[in-house]
């Protein structure tokens, strides 16, 4: 087995590069080709494996925290489809483990103890949805703890590299995830707006198009439209502002922006 294991894993993540070549006799390190999709341009997975059948095995590692800020802006979903596009299998590991208190709240941990687990912010439902979603894409999502994760690799390939008819399966992909419009992503999440996801995003542009008179055929504004209705949305009434939009929401927003309480973002031709 030879691992190709992208150069940006082992600059981020020496020590476990470190455990890899440790516990694999071929491990190379390279520039994986980046490939575009959804407004960004993502690798198809940290580690490419190729198989006996001359197909590509992806792997896409990630701490619990790391999937967690991989959601809002969809950066997950979008490496999935890189992975789907240019592997013939692929997979998920998450080096750590997710723990549910009894309001479904998320709490993360690489041991798997709850008794070092740390709280996030983050809703159980929601999470699962996501994980969810992920394997009806077709790809596998496997936790471990760190120390484990080369004999978690080890345990996928001799999984997958097999011909499909000695197996008796046929694969077939029940979700795809189709870019989102560049705007949202700039929007939601990720080096966005603070707490701004997907759908608060859409509601922001879509809101903008319809005040500005510049809907484009999705309904949506500018991105400058939103930057300008966003900072003045605490002046319109409750029921007028576009959905989700709160007070607290709109505050976090300008405070972020780095706006006092009498200053907005204004668009203006010279």
């Amino acid at each position: 087995m030879i691992l190709i294991v992208d150069k940006n894993e082992k600059d981020t993540a020496p020590k476990v590069v470190k455990l890899l070549e440790k516990c694999f006799s071929q491990v190379v390190i390279a520039n994986l080709p980046h490939h575009a999709y959804g407004g960004i341009t993502v690798t198809a997975g940290d580690i490419n494996i190729p198989l006996d059948n001359g197909s590509i095995f992806a792997i896409d590692r990630k701490t619990p925290q790391d999937f967690l800020n991989s959601i809002p802006n969809r950066h997950i979903f979008n490496q999935i489809e890189v992975m789907a596009q240019y592997a013939k299998y692929s997979s998920i590991i998450i080096t750590g483990f997710f723990h549910y208190d009894k309001n479904d709240m998320v709490w993360i941990s690489d041991n798997g103890k709850l008794e070092a687990a740390t709280k996030t912010n983050w809703k159980g439902v929601s999470v699962r949805s996501t994980m969810s979603l992920i394997q009806y894409s077709g790809c596998a999502l496997i936790f471990c703890p760190p120390a484990r994760y080369p004999d978690q690799i080890a345990e996928l390939y001799n999984t997958v590299n097999k011909p499909d008819k000695h197996q008796g399966i046929t694969q077939h992909r029940i979700v795809t995830f189709p870019p989102v419009d560049n705007r949202i992503t700039f929007l939601a999440g990720g080096s966005g707006l603070p707490g701004i996801g997907i759908k608060l995003a859409d509601t922001l542009l879509t809101f903008a198009g319809m005040m500005d008179g510049d809907a484009d055929e999705q309904g949506y504004g500018t991105l400058a439209g939103a930057l300008h209705w966003v900072t003045i949305l605490s002046g319109i009434s409750k029921s007028e502002r576009p959905k989700g939009w709160g007070p607290e929401k709109i505050l976090t927003v300008r405070k972020f922006l780095g706006l006092s309480s009498n200053q907005y973002i204004k668009t203006q031709e010279e």
